[in-house]
C-alpha cells in the first residue's frame, strides 16, 4: 500500500497508457496520421514561416505542420501521438496540482487524463490538423508557467500572457475550416490508400474481401493482377485495364464528388471523386497502369479535397514523376524546387533533379523508362 502513497503508481499508469496509445495508432489506425501528412506541405523557408506566424494561432499551426510532416511514416505518427499524450497529461497534472493543491491525488490524476484523452479522440478526425492540439499544449504550458510565479506577480503577468498566448495559439479559424464535400475519405479508403502506397498487394486482398468503395474495389482488382491471382477473386476477373479504371466511377448522386472526363487513345473515362483518399487511389492505379495523364490529373484533384487548401508533398511528388514521363522537364523542375525545401522529400527531389538535367539517365529507372515508352505511344489528351 505504501506504493500508492507515492507518485510512482501515476507514472506507471501513464507509461501503460503511452504504450496503449502507441499500439493504437501503429496497429489499428496507422493510416490516419499518414493522411494528415498527405494533406499538407511543410517547407523550410522564410516565406512559409512568415505566412504562418502573421496570423493569430499561426505559430501553433506552423508547429503542428512541422510535426505532421513526420507522419509520412506510420511509426513516426504513433511515436508523435504518444509524446503528445504524455506531455498533455504531465502539463494537466501539474496545472491541477497548482490550482487545487488540497484535492485528493487520485481525483487529480483522473482529471489530468481528460485533456490527453480528448486530444487522442480529436486525432481520429483527420480533417482537423494538429494546430488545435499544439494550441492546447501551449495554453497548458503557459498556465503552468503563470501559476509557478509568486501570487503577487501573477496579475501583472496574466494580461500580457493572455495576449501573447492568443497570438501564438489563438484559434486560426481558416485552418479549422472543413467545407462540405471536401472529405479525407472513409476509413476503408484511407487504409487502402496507405497499403497501395506501400505496395502491399497481398494485404490489400486480405483486408478488403468485399470492398464498399469503388476505388478500393479497383485497388483490389489491381492487387489480384499484381500478385498473379487474377481469376481467383470474387470480383469480375475478366476486367481489362481500361475497364479497371472505369470501376473508379462512384454514384453521381454521391455528395461532394467532382466529375472529370479523361481520354486515353480515343477512349473516354468518366471518373467521379468523393474524397482525397479515393483521388490518390485513382492516381496510384493510373500510375501503375502507365496512364500518365490520368495519374497527373488525379493528383491535382486530390489536392482540391484538402480542407484548408494546403498543398500536398505527395501530390507534388506525383507531378514530378508524371512530368518526367511526359518529357516536360521544366515543369518537373518547378515542383522539384519546392520539394527540395522539405524534410522527407528533399533527398528524392535531388535525385530527380539530376534526372531532369540528364534525361538520358532515365534508362536507370525501369518503371519511369517503361512508362515513358508507353506514353510515347499514347495520344496525350490531358482531359476533355
Amino acid at each position: 500500500m505504501s506504493f500508492f502513497k507515492t507518485t510512482y503508481w501515476q507514472y506507471c499508469i501513464v507509461a501503460a497508457l503511452a504504450v496503449a496509445v502507441f499500439c493504437y495508432w501503429l496497429l489499428l489506425f496507422p493510416y490516419i496520421p499518414v493522411v494528415r501528412e498527405t494533406s499538407q506541405l511543410f517547407l523550410w523557408t522564410g516565406d512559409y514561416f512568415t505566412e504562418r506566424i502573421v496570423t493569430p494561432g499561426g505559430t501553433a499551426r506552423y508547429l503542428g505542420e512541422m510535426i505532421a510532416q513526420c507522419f509520412i511514416n506510420p511509426v513516426n505518427g504513433a511515436i508523435a501521438y504518444t509524446i503528445i499524450f504524455v506531455i498533455a497529461q504531465l502539463l494537466s497534472s501539474r496545472l491541477l496540482r497548482q490550482l487545487f493543491p488540497t484535492m485528493k491525488t487520485a481525483y487529480r490524476f483522473m482529471l489530468s487524463l481528460v485533456v490527453p484523452v480528448a486530444l487522442w479522440l480529436l486525432g481520429m478526425v483527420p480533417s482537423i490538423p494538429l494546430t488545435l492540439t499544439v494550441a492546447v499544449i501551449m495554453v497548458l504550458g503557459a498556465g503552468c508557467a503563470i501559476m509557478a510565479l509568486p501570487s503577487s506577480k501573477r496579475l501583472w503577468v496574466l494580461l500580457p500572457t493572455i495576449a501573447a498566448v492568443y497570438w501564438l495559439a489563438g484559434t486560426d479559424f481558416y485552418d479549422y475550416d472543413e467545407e462540405v464535400g471536401k472529405e479525407m475519405g472513409t476509413y476503408e479508403e484511407m487504409e487502402c490508400d496507405l497499403l497501395l502506397r506501400q505496395g502491399e498487394w497481398h494485404e490489400i486482398i486480405r483486408r478488403f474481401p468485399q470492398p464498399e468503395s469503388p476505388a478500393v474495389r479497383s485497388a483490389v482488382i489491381l492487387a489480384y493482377h499484381k500478385t498473379g491471382q487474377m481469376g481467383k477473386q470474387d470480383c469480375n476477373a475478366t476486367l481489362s485495364k481500361r475497364e479497371l479504371m472505369q470501376n473508379l466511377v462512384v454514384p453521381s448522386e454521391q455528395q461532394g464528388s467532382s466529375l472529370s472526363v479523361f481520354n486515353i487513345s480515343d477512349t473516354h473515362f468518366v471518373v467521379n471523386f468523393g474524397s482525397l483518399s479515393s483521388a490518390f487511389i485513382a492516381s496510384d492505379l493510373a500510375y501503375q497502369l502507365y496512364w500518365t495523364n490520368i495519374a497527373q490529373r488525379t493528383a491535382f484533384e486530390a489536392m482540391e479535397f484538402i480542407p484548408n487548401y494546403n498543398k500536398s508533398g505527395r501530390a507534388l511528388k506525383r507531378l514530378v514523376e508524371t512530368n518526367i514521363i511526359s518529357g516536360h522537364y521544366d515543369v518537373a523542375r518547378k515542383y522539384i524546387a519546392i520539394l527540395e525545401k522539405t524534410t522527407f522529400y528533399s533527398g528524392w527531389a535531388r535525385k530527380m533533379r539530376q534526372l531532369v538535367d540528364h534525361p538520358e539517365q532515365i534508362v536507370n529507372y525501369p518503371f519511369l523508362h517503361s512508362a515513358q515508352k508507353e506514353y510515347e505511344n499514347t495520344t496525350d489528351i490531358f482531359f476533355i
